[in-house]
């Protein structure tokens, strides 16, 4: 019952504050109303689209920094239309083209196990922190400049303070959880932390290059239980581990029934990681069952996007080579595939990938 408490009287001071900020803002509109008439609004206009990237940038850098804290790996940055992905230990930048990524992301993953749910809170607060922080700092120097900057300095405060709550506020959509409710999610006392947490650890296991057939299939399983009893969001992702899993021993049976379920809740993705289902799927046809002519039917089904290695791409593409009898252009595609191999992100998938494509062919 105090636990009930305490949580009712936070979140009531939580939802105060946050009245207060926006009373805040609005008693500043008021007040100086009559400065309206001395601000140059084209310059203001025109900056605000450059205000929000500024804010989505500065909400994303909080991500990275609690991520870099607690000793995540940071390997991805999106602010908007760019992008940048940290590939053999270097920055390299390429046009974001998902629109449904057109606020921000940080990729930072974990490198070790210690204290793994812990230290994803931490790394889920570090953006809404941030937007806070941002909307506090910001508003100080309206106070001693023009009407035009005092106006342009309130508009960007608000915009911190707008993400702020966007982002603490728990819900999912469009395949992601806010930052809120991946808090609440890893609090302690909640069924779902346990699932978070193994998977979490499972990451841990991509990051240091362990072949898939290596993971432990009975924490996979497990996990998928837990996951159905939960009736969980993250079953999909579990399924698309339990593919590789299966598939990179060789049990290719058990391997189409979980790609036969990944597909089926594909739709539980991100809109800009579903196309990833057909590249597994042709990848799965071309190498496993050598059905060139089904591998290419789910290979026009998928869509490029920067999210998706390269080098995963052409291996597809070598293995319906290969399962057409060109033994030519699989050797092109290979050589290719082994070129990029050092730049995907998931090591254990690049480890797999690469013996596979090393091995003699007959």
């Amino acid at each position: 019952m105090n636990k009930k408490l305490f949580k009712t009287i936070g979140f009531f001071l939580l939802f105060a504050v946050i009245g207060g900020v926006i009373g805040y803002f609005i008693g500043l509109f008021l007040k100086d109303m009559e400065a309206i008439d001395q601000v140059n609004w084209w310059p203001i206009l025109l900056s605000i689209p450059l205000a929000y990237l500024f804010v989505i940038a500065w909400h994303e850098l909080g991500h990275a920094f609690a991520g870099v804290q607690v000793g995540f790996d940071w390997k991805m940055y999106v602010v908007g239309p760019f992008l940048w992905e940290k590939k053999n230990e270097n920055w390299q930048f390429s046009w974001n083209k998902q629109t449904n990524l057109g606020g921000g992301l940080v990729v930072a993953l974990p490198t070790t196990e210690e204290r793994i749910a812990d230290r994803f809170q931490c790394f889920s607060l570090g953006g809404p922190i941030a937007s806070l922080v941002g909307s506090l700092l910001f508003i100080f120097p309206s106070f001693f400049v023009s009407p035009t900057w005092k106006f342009f300095f309130i508009i960007l405060s608000f915009f911190h303070g707008l993400i702020f709550l966007v982002t603490a506020i728990p819900f999912r959509a469009g395949g992601f959880f806010s930052d809120g409710m991946r808090f609440l999610r890893l609090r302690k006392g909640n069924p779902v932390r346990d699932l978070e947490a193994e998977f979490l650890r499972l990451i841990t296991l991509t990051q240091h290059g362990v072949r898939p057939k290596d993971w432990p299939g009975h924490s996979i399983d497990s996990m998928i239980k837990q996951a159905k009893k939960l009736s969980d969001p993250y079953l999909v992702y579990l399924y698309s581990y339990a593919f590789y899993h299966t598939l990179d021993g060789g049990d290719f049976e058990l391997a189409e029934q979980h790609l036969e379920n990944y597909i089926q809740l594909k739709d539980d993705l991100p809109e800009s990681f579903q196309s990833m289902v057909w590249l597994d799927a042709s990848y799965f046809q071309a190498f496993a069952m050598k059905n060139g002519e089904k591998a290419e039917t789910f290979f026009q089904q998928f869509k490029e996007i920067p999210f998706i290695p390269k080098s995963y791409i052409l291996a597809t593409q070598a293995e319906m080579a290969w399962a057409n009898g060109n033994e030519e252009e699989f050797e092109l595609y290979k050589q290719l595939a082994l070129e990029k191999m050092s730049q995907m992100m998931d090591k254990s998938m690049a480890n797999a990938l690469t013996f596979r494509l090393s091995q003699p062919r007959t």
